[in-house]
């Protein structure tokens, strides 16, 4: 993961939160939690994603794929 951020340009970040892998990992099963877009007002009405942040969003998930896969 912090390879393909790199190599995208993007920063190394590490945050607590929580995410729907969350059940996974309670249940034993490993998890991975990607974030694709920027955006806003999570979990909320006003909930909202930058859509020029998909863009480079895509790419992180395929360069990860990709590295998990071999």
């Amino acid at each position: 993961m912090r390879a393909v951020r790199a190599r995208l340009g993007l920063p190394d970040e590490l945050s607590a939160g929580s995410t729907d892998a969350n059940a996974a990992q309670a249940s034993g099963i490993p998890a991975l939690s990607i974030g694709c877009a920027r955006g806003g007002g999570m979990h909320t009405l006003g909930e909202r994603i930058s859509t020029s942040s998909l863009e480079v969003g895509a790419l992180q998930l395929d360069g990860v794929i990709h590295a998990v896969l071999g």
